[in-house]
């Protein structure tokens, strides 16, 4: 089966394109994950005005999955899409929206323990501190939270014509308030996604501009990477073993250096300067050895073997997945970092910009496997990386 997306995969703002590009990659009815980006995406598009978008995304999955036993989670994932498809049915089509909200109520195992305004009462006690720690968050994550407790009270809401217990005279008005002041937030956490999105701009340009520098590679990617828990991959776009997942472990097992790690076939675990944030990386293919770049001051190299399926660029857990027009064989790769030792203010709340001065290369050519070098060392960061190996 195929999603209607928008048609404008870009949308204008970052955290929604993101999410609609990665829907277009890759979904599957049995992938929790997918059903929830599905769902995410489509109340994004709610909350931004493109009902129409987002009643279209949802009709097009949230009716091919089954409620059984065994798969509840797919159930659990796709079961707040169906309430925000009944909400917007409200509106127009008010038949569709009850037969919806009677089928919910006939396999709620959410009320299998707790009444459904004790449930209520229970996530609205712990509703302000959940938004309170969304706000000190990167957009991408502030969205996810805001646009779930929006979910989460919607389906309160929508439920009261069939919830059988006693409801406070206003409980209406209370989750109608609740509901609206969640997707207020939510479009403001949107838009500064797309503010943010209209500054990278001038980022990927100066990471373009440096690739362009090195005329005899053919550029697989330039521009900007998120970063969380300072680490991002070189992997398999669609992975043929669901178990090869690549350990960090693994991957710098038996090395000198503590930047690239290509001890597992296949794949290489890359760690970054910023914890969490956004990197300016080139990723370059020579025909043969080219020479050790000056202006970086942090170098090392490794082996690695590119598999027949599919490399690509990655960040955590798969969240942004780049292909790379990388053809199978074997490769030395060259890891060079610079400024690799600055970071984000610590009021910098910007964190989705990649930060000035710090860059990132890696450069592949053909070459048989041999063990891996640390070629530079110009960061007190990359000394403490190198470190972390030569004491285990």
């Amino acid at each position: 089966m195929s999603l209607v997306l928008p048609n404008d995969k870009d949308l204008g703002y970052k955290v929604p394109a993101a999410l609609a590009k990665k829907l277009e990659r890759k979904f599957s009815l049995t992938s929790e994950a997918c059903l929830d980006n599905a769902v995410c995406l489509a109340n994004y598009l709610f909350a931004l005005g493109e009902v129409d978008q987002a009643r279209e995304l949802l009709e097009s999955f949230v009716f091919n999955v089954r409620s059984v036993e065994e798969r509840r989670d797919l159930w659990g994932s796709v079961g707040h899409g169906l309430i925000l498809l009944a909400h917007i049915y409200r509106a127009s089509e008010p038949d569709k929206a009850s037969r919806i909200i009677a089928a919910l109520d006939e396999d709620d195992f959410y009320t299998s323990a707790m009444t459904r305004y004790e449930i209520f009462q229970s996530d609205f006690e712990s509703h302000q501190n959940i938004m309170d720690y969304a706000f000190t968050e990167t957009p991408k994550y502030k969205c996810e939270v805001i646009g779930q407790e929006a979910l989460n009270f919607l389906y309160f809401h929508e439920m009261i014509p069939v919830t059988r217990e006693p409801l406070p005279a206003d409980f209406a008005d209370t989750l109608r308030g609740l509901i609206d002041d969640c997707y207020h937030h939510l479009r403001e956490a949107l838009a500064e996604s797309r503010v943010k999105g209209r500054k990278q701009s001038g980022a990927k340009a100066s990471a373009l501009s440096e690739a362009k520098q090195h005329a005899d590679a053919t550029v697989l990617f330039s521009g900007q990477l998120s970063i969380n828990y300072g680490q991002f991959y070189l992997d398999e776009v669609t992975p043929q073993n669901e178990g090869d997942y690549l350990s960090v472990e693994r991957a710098f097992s038996g090395q000198a250096n503590g930047l690239c790690g290509g001890a597992q076939k296949g794949k290489l675990f890359l760690v970054a300067g910023p914890q969490t944030g956004a990197i300016l990386i080139d990723v370059l293919l020579h025909s043969s050895k080219p020479p050790v770049a000056e202006t970086f001051e942090d170098a090392v190299e490794c082996s690695m073997q590119v598999p027949e399926n599919q490399t690509g660029l990655c960040s955590w857990a798969h969240e942004e997945t780049y292909a790379l027009d990388l053809p199978p064989g074997n490769y030395r790769v060259r890891y060079s970092i610079s400024g690799m030792d600055r970071d984000y203010a610590e009021d910098d709340e910007d964190v989705d910009v990649p930060i000035s001065g710090q860059r990132y290369l890696l450069q592949f050519w053909p070459a048989s496997a041999a063990k891996d070098q640390i070629l530079k060392v110009g960061s007190e960061t990359a000394a403490y990386w190198h470190g972390t190996l030569e004491t285990e």
